[in-house]
């Protein structure tokens, strides 16, 4: 008995050995950026990533990394706790929800 669903492809399994999107890399360059700049240049990033992002996607973002920045402003500390890959889910979702924000980051680090 044939199932009418027995054709169905994973939507992954379709992209798989495609390179992704080249919008896509816009988070993992800024994730880089971070994790190559110097501590005052990490903390203007973080200040831009933040901007556009709302209270509840604070603390949801990167299991809550940012949510302390519900009540204060980034310090040099906080640089130094916060990862690149924690930074690169920040950008992520600045990307779905203000995707100017990020070309102005871009061209702020270029």
């Amino acid at each position: 008995m044939g199932n009418e669903f027995d054709d169905f492809v994973e939507p992954a399994a379709r992209t798989q050995g495609r390179p992704p999107p080249a919008r896509a890399a816009i988070p993992e360059k800024i994730a880089d950026a971070y994790r190559h700049a110097a501590s005052p240049v990490r903390r203007k990033l973080l200040e831009r990533l933040l901007r556009p992002v709302g209270s509840l996607a604070l603390a949801a973002v990167a299991s809550g990394a940012f949510s302390t920045f519900l009540l204060r402003r980034v310090t040099l500390e906080d640089v130094a706790r916060i990862t690149a890959d924690q930074t690169a889910e920040l950008a992520r979702f600045v990307e779905q929800c203000n995707p100017d924000a990020l070309r102005q980051i871009l061209s702020m680090l270029a």
